[in-house]
């Protein structure tokens, strides 16, 4: 069902990424669009704006990608949606119209408010450097691990901070943040206990998640964050924690996309059936049981992954 609401976007990064490979947008209007954005939702990631030698060299690659496949191509989810109308009444067929409509609706809206939020983000950043070059900080990321409200309250006065008291604090910052990104965190929990997953594996060498649609076979590049990915992805299965809005363009010629978090109408879900990726996602799973190199399946229409055979005839997507 998720594949119905593919729609034809014009605020997914990569979409106008590839409308500019393909000479149907200009670059200036695409690094007008992105300047505000960041690889992550983090003040302390530099924008596009400041650097962005990441979007020139997805551009690049997006034009030498033989898909052949025109950005908001949605052939597959026009004929699912053809074949499940044809099973339909008149009646249910109008309410599965109104119904789609909304949805498409609601995606375009959380597109919409993600671009919004990167602006925000980045005036906050702008706000931040600026009161780093005005304390002389030797370091001037050392801004973003300090607490905003003990930033506020120093900043614009006619002292400097103590030094000591501000190393002291950025210290334990930057400490608590490598603890926190070697953190697991549960998919869901239930009267305050985190569930599960084991369910979600079948055997020793498939595991189930969310379905996007697609089928592809490759060999498996584990990303832990996607935002300072400098590795080809191209004909590979990316195997990530999560995938945001504005760093699926990193990976739009991979072979096929897999995520541990995210659901059928969440970032990853969308520009993967935007750019006609394979996809699956929430599955947990495949991360914790697979190593880059290992040669799997991903199929999107029954949301399994699976190591493949050598027996296996090689994907014909």
């Amino acid at each position: 069902m998720a594949a119905l609401v593919a729609t034809r976007s014009d605020r997914h990064l990569a979409a106008r990424i590839r409308r500019v490979a393909l000479g149907d947008q200009s670059i200036d209007s695409l690094l007008s669009y992105a300047a505000p954005m960041s690889p992550a939702w983090d003040v302390a990631s530099p924008t596009f704006a400041e650097d962005p030698s990441p979007i020139l060299r997805a551009v690049e690659v997006a034009k030498h990608d033989n898909r052949g496949q025109r950005p908001g191509d949605t052939r597959e989810a026009s004929a699912k949606a053809v074949r499940i109308r044809a099973k339909l009444g008149p009646e249910d067929q109008e309410q599965l119209d109104r119904y789609l409509l909304h949805a498409r609706d609601a995606q375009e809206l959380g597109e919409s408010d993600d671009h919004v939020f990167f602006r925000a983000q980045a005036v906050v950043r702008r706000a931040l450097l600026e009161v780093a070059r005005q304390w002389s900080l030797e370091d001037e990321n050392d801004i973003f691990f300090l607490a905003l409200g003990w930033v506020l309250t120093r900043a614009g006065g006619s002292e400097l901070p103590d030094r000591t008291e501000l190393a002291t604090q950025v210290g334990q910052a930057r400490e608590l943040r490598s603890i926190q990104t070697g953190t697991r965190m549960p998919l869901a929990f239930r009267n305050g206990r985190p569930l599960t997953e084991s369910s979600r594996q079948l055997g020793r060498d498939a595991w189930r998640g969310i379905g996007c649609g697609g089928r592809a076979r490759g060999a498996v590049v584990k990303v832990r964050d996607l935002g300072t990915i400098d590795i080809a992805v191209d004909g590979r299965v990316v195997l990530a924690r999560s995938l945001s809005p504005s760093q699926l363009f990193r990976v739009s010629g991979a072979a096929a996309l897999v995520s541990v978090y995210g659901g059928p109408l969440g970032h990853g879900a969308a520009m993967a059936r935007e750019l006609g990726i394979p996809c699956v996602v929430r599955c947990p799973g495949a991360w914790e049981a697979l190593s880059d190199g290992e040669d799997v399946w991903v199929d999107g229409e029954s949301g399994l992954v699976a190591r493949a055979r050598p027996t296996d005839a090689p994907s014909n997507r």
